[in-house]
């Protein structure tokens, strides 16, 4: 559990992962170090229904949350749906395979460089609520909490 969340904090921000990982003390760490930390790793696909039961594939988590987290080294459903939606609604061509490897990591730095999201390589919150999503009958649509946007 404690590997898990350093590699999180390791993956926004190197520094302070680096001064933890060497027993040393880091005075503040930033919020979305402590969100990243915790947040839930998203381990499946959920179909986010919305307006006359159209759906929107997004990556949850097992329990059918929308809020988790996913990064490079994940191997899930989750990272399929994120593949899908980065190919299908911004012109990648990633292999559907689940794996979060360097080319998935790089795809969606592109699309967070292009939605206006925090460039880290990350899946998160953030990312979920900027980024288009794949699904039914519209094509590609923004899923929030409080449905379509």
């Amino acid at each position: 559990m404690a590997s898990t969340r350093l590699a999180r904090i390791r993956h926004a921000f190197p520094a302070v992962a680096l001064v933890l990982a060497a027993g040393g003390f880091a005075a503040a760490a930033p919020t979305t170090a402590v969100a990243a930390a915790s947040a839930s790793i998203c381990t499946s696909n959920v179909k986010a229904t919305g307006v006359s039961g159209l759906w929107l594939e997004v990556p949850g988590t097992s329990s059918g949350s929308s809020t988790c987290f996913l990064e490079q080294g994940d191997n899930s459903e989750a990272v399929r749906a994120l593949q899908y939606s980065m190919n299908r609604c911004y012109g990648k061509s990633l292999s559907l395979d689940g794996d979060f490897g360097p080319a998935t990591r790089s795809a969606l730095i592109s699309v967070q460089k292009a939605i206006g999201a925090a460039q880290d390589g990350g899946y998160g919150t953030e990312t979920r609520g900027k980024m288009l999503h794949a699904g039914t009958v519209n094509g590609c649509q923004k899923w929030s909490h409080d449905g379509w946007t």
